[in-house]
């Protein structure tokens, strides 16, 4: 299930064509497709410059782990609009988690401009790819009607999903949000 085609209007071609006008492709060091949001960083410590280098040669999750870097660095260091650019080419890229973390970057307005369609677009693509948080990030954003048309039913399988997978904060919230009796009842209920 693409979980864009729930999103009215949803319709995109890349990030780049999301954040700014669509131009050339960028190359695609990773596939992306159904990219497990659990991976092993290829850039640890505070290396920017190696990292940076990963990322410029083409390696998506050099570019998601150099946004991380750049968005965790101590208060003097941390550059959130440079995490931004770095996650969005992890994004252009097809890898979910950077996906993700470019959503919670606008989501929030941290480096960019705060935009919760644009941030629950970028989940869809996320969850799409994989990325079990980003599907439980787009579920609540459903449960909450923030940056979408409320919409419980696809909240609970959205959440449901996601903690069937294994994702233990898309179970809490899920439950917090009472969606568990929906999910069960739409399971439940027999296919025409």
């Amino acid at each position: 299930m693409l979980v864009r085609s729930f999103i009215p209007g949803f319709v995109i071609a890349s990030t780049a064509c999301l954040l700014a006008a669509c131009g050339a492709p960028h190359g695609v060091a990773h596939s992306g497709t159904h990219v497990s949001s659990h991976y092993e960083p290829v850039c640890v410590g505070t290396d920017l410059v190696d990292c940076g280098a990963r990322c410029d040669d083409g390696d998506a999750i050099a570019c998601n782990d150099l946004g991380v870097l750049l968005r965790n660095a101590p208060a003097k260091e941390r550059n959130a609009r440079a995490a931004v650019i770095a996650f969005r080419r992890s994004c252009d890229r097809h890898f979910g988690p950077g996906c993700r973390n470019l959503a919670g970057q606008i989501e929030t307005g941290d480096g960019a401009r705060n935009d919760v369609l644009l941030a629950s677009k970028l989940y869809a693509i996320a969850c799409d790819h994989g990325d079990l948080p980003a599907c439980t990030r787009l579920g609540v954003l459903f449960a909450m009607g923030r940056g979408v048309v409320e919409d419980r039913l696809l909240a609970a399988v959205l959440l449901s999903t996601a903690c069937d997978a294994g994702e233990r904060e898309a179970c809490g919230r899920r439950d917090a949000l009472g969606l568990q009796t929906e999910a069960t009842r739409t399971s439940a209920e027999p296919a025409p």
